[in-house]
């Protein structure tokens, strides 16, 4: 077969006649789109031209060509379509089509047809895939999952087929090829800023820079040309830190995302898994152009764009401002709309001794000269998603108001200035002090890629601080009200902590009382207490664990979370959880 580009394999214009577009499976016979009072050729749309318009009036709606495309040993075929929707619900869109024989008898593979493959596939998304090479009656399996079951097949002969989206999103990693409906019009620019957790922590043997890196692609992008200050070339997304930018030179383009040659920062896993989890839930994907803008060690002083509010630097707000510009020209350039993204916020670390509401009111203001910044730009404001501060390996020199920014943290959630993300609390540490290898950083990262799907999918995300139901005799009741209907509180085992360093219960603590029982039920928590309790706190020990041998969590333990879980993607063995933030609760007199 001869084969001029793509010309061979395209289908006929939508302007030349819908007889050949069918309503049902694409074979012979099936009703065609011709004359259908609810599809319409439009002559001019502003995005495609000529295109097709339908209105859905059936689940599923189907759309396929009608004459056969020839797929022979040794080829695979990408196949791709341009979708939008002009008014009503956002339907979910996929690739689908009709596999054949050359006689035209339906190709049917070991126990199931290409038809089945991609539910088959879907239905465990933990798939542990075995690299062998193994012969069919017919076909050649080339992938099989942990069960025995086919994944990528191919016959010896060739065969007439059309790859269903679903099959092609598991295939695509093998392959190495970028597939889906991620838009080709529009970006979304998304900065991480903090401290030395959105630098991340070294590689590891089970997470490698490369295995990380894998997981990239145009959905997931960085400014190309960028120098550090001293005109040395800024390759990754780790951000300039304290050299700051070359503000001379200018950036020449988007590139895809690279992590730190040492370090995976927080930028990369975030991002780079935003769109797979947006593709879970039938979300629009949008590429997304990020990087760091912090400092390591770097107090909220040091962050807005007046060098007299805290130590004579304003190096972070210049990375902020010229990166958020720079990006701003490149999608101008390039005719990409940009749309609203997020901004994922990891600090709090600098400012452990501060007393409490002192480190909320430095945030609010620094994120009001932020979204004047964005404004005076003409860039949309993004959404702000925080990870709370989880202390550090010891607590105990923090001062009377240690760690009172953890409460702050929870305070500017409930006031409505960011999503909660994840907490730090829960996520291993590699220093016996306060940062996490690259596999702690990359689950932290990825609940917030989670987290900022489910918010753009119109799910409730953000735990908040519970309400106390009743207290008295001896018997506290809390209720976490924020917690989503389709899942409760629930005990992490507690080997987590080798059961070091945390009681019985949980990680609750009283002040002028004892605990003697702790009960989950549904999203409450019933405390059994003995005295006469003043505050409650949870996740906010004040305590030395660096003396325990081999030691990998923070002072501030928990075992709290919630019934709602994920496989992560870049982890697979490893689930994603949400887990309950630290917190105190005053109870009074």
């Amino acid at each position: 077969m001869a084969i001029s580009g793509n010309a061979a394999l395209m289908p006929r214009a939508f302007a030349g006649g819908l007889n050949l577009w069918s309503r049902g499976n694409g074979t012979a016979g099936t009703q065609t789109w011709a004359g259908a009072p609810n599809a319409a050729i439009v002559p001019a749309d502003e995005d495609f031209g000529t295109c097709l318009e339908i209105l859905k009036q059936a689940e599923p709606t189907s759309l396929r060509y009608m004459r056969r495309t020839p797929l022979s040993p040794g080829t695979y075929l990408r196949i791709s379509t341009r979708v939008k929707a002009v008014a009503g619900n956002l339907a979910r869109v996929r690739i689908a089509g009709y596999a054949m024989t050359s006689t035209g008898m339906r190709v049917i593979l070991d126990d199931a047809t290409l038809a089945n493959a991609g539910p088959r596939l879907l239905s465990d998304p933990g798939l542990d895939v075995a690299l062998n090479t193994v012969e069919a009656l017919d076909a050649r399996v080339l992938e099989r999952d942990a069960a025995g079951n086919a994944l990528v097949l191919w016959r010896e002969d060739g065969f007439d087929a059309h790859m269903s989206q679903d099959f092609w999103d598991r295939g695509r990693g093998k392959l190495q090829i970028e597939g889906g409906l991620l838009s080709t019009t529009a970006v979304q620019l998304c900065g991480v800023n903090g401290q030395s957790l959105t630098v991340g922590g070294a590689f590891t043997a089970t997470l490698t820079r490369a295995m990380l890196e894998a997981l990239g692609g145009d959905h997931c992008l960085q400014l190309a040309g960028m120098q550090f200050s001293d005109a040395v070339p800024l390759a990754d997304t780790l951000g300039p830190r304290s050299k700051g930018y070359n503000l001379s030179k200018a950036a020449t383009g988007f590139a895809r995302a690279q992590t730190g040659s040492g370090a995976s920062g927080m930028a990369f896993p975030a991002f780079a898994l935003l769109n797979a989890h947006r593709r879970d839930l039938g979300l629009a994907q949008v590429p997304v152009v990020t990087s760091c803008h912090g400092i390591p060690g770097i107090a909220i002083e040091d962050m807005d764009a007046d060098p007299a509010t805290g130590s004579g630097t304003a190096t972070v707000w210049s990375n902020f401002s010229y990166w958020n510009a720079q990006a701003r020209a490149v999608a101008e350039a390039s005719g990409k709309a940009i749309l609203p993204g997020w901004h994922l916020w990891d600090h709090g670390t600098s400012a452990k001794a501060s007393p409490r509401g002192d480190y909320l009111e430095k945030w609010w203001k620094l994120q009001a000269g932020s979204l004047a910044y964005w404004r005076g730009q003409g860039l949309p404001a993004p959404r702000y998603i925080l990870t709370q501060p989880g202390g550090d390996a010891d607590t105990t020199s923090d001062g009377a108001t240690g760690w009172a920014v953890c409460d702050d943290m929870l305070d500017l959630v409930e006031q409505g200035g960011a999503i909660l993300g994840t907490c730090q609390h829960w996520y291993e540490i590699a220093d016996n002090n306060v940062h996490p290898d690259a596999e702690a950083t990359a689950l932290a990262s990825e609940t917030c890629a989670w987290a900022m799907a489910e918010v753009e999918a119109g799910h409730r995300w953000s735990i908040l601080r519970p309400h106390l139901l009743s207290h008295e005799g001896g018997v506290l009741v809390l209720q976490f009200a924020s917690l989503r209907e389709d899942e409760a509180l629930a005990l992490e085992d507690a080997a987590k902590y080798g059961g070091q360093a945390i009681d019985a219960f949980a990680g609750f603590e009283l002040v002028g009382g004892a605990i003697t029982a702790l009960t989950l039920r549904g999203n409450t928590a019933r405390i059994t207490y003995t005295g006469a309790p003043t505050v409650l706190s949870y996740a906010m020990q004040i305590q030395n664990v660096t003396g325990i041998a081999g030691n990998r969590y923070t002072a501030h333990r928990g075992l709290l979370r919630t019934t709602l879980q994920k496989p992560s993607k870049i982890l697979p063995a490893r689930k994603l959880q949400r887990a309950i933030p630290s917190f105190t609760l005053n109870l009074g007199a």
